[in-house]
């Protein structure tokens, strides 16, 4: 027995002594490691954000010029407001009721024929009525009717169904 006892400690003895040196193996080298790191990091010179130079807005050019996010209009996009203005509203008997602008084509506008009392989601290059959409901006559509511009705001639209309502029954504005 006594033996058997002195084989079990040995056992025990050698495995606590292993423990002990694996630990110490691992300890002195995460220290070392960590002296490594933070002598690099220390030996990097600082960068002032403040002092740093800006690059020139053509050195972004190439963003641009890829146009990843589809934002770049063409110069015929733009509608000056003085046009606008000077539009006459149509005659045609319809009404906006409301727009999606963005790009070319996500363009729509929602125009209710007021006498048939029918909707429709219209595009650039649509008819109705035989007049053609021409432009859809921000609550407005300019049309061509007979080769002249006419301007559709809704607005307009909320006016004209008031005037067109029944007697007592008056649109909420």
């Amino acid at each position: 027995m006594p033996k058997r006892y002195n084989i079990i400690f040995n056992f025990v003895a050698l495995s606590v002594i292993i423990y002990i040196g694996v630990d110490i193996f691992y300890t002195v080298l995460e220290a070392r490691l960590r002296q490594r790191d933070a002598n690099a990091v220390v030996a990097q010179p600082m960068t002032d954000s403040s002092k740093a130079e800006k690059p020139p807005l053509n050195h972004y050019q190439l963003i641009m010029s890829r146009n990843i996010f589809g934002s770049k209009t063409t110069p015929s996009d733009f509608v000056e407001p003085e046009d606008i203005e000077a539009l006459e509203p149509t005659t045609l008997s319809i009404a906006l009721l409301g727009t999606v602008s963005g790009s070319p084509r996500n363009t729509y506008a929602v125009i209710e024929e007021t006498d048939k009392r029918k909707q429709g989601l219209f595009r650039v290059g649509d008819n109705i009525q035989g007049g053609s959409i021409k432009k859809i901006l921000r609550g407005k559509v300019i049309l061509s009717v007979e080769d002249r511009d006419e301007i559709l705001t809704m607005e307009e639209s909320a006016k004209r169904s008031r005037e067109k309502a029944p007697a007592g029954l008056e649109a909420a504005p």
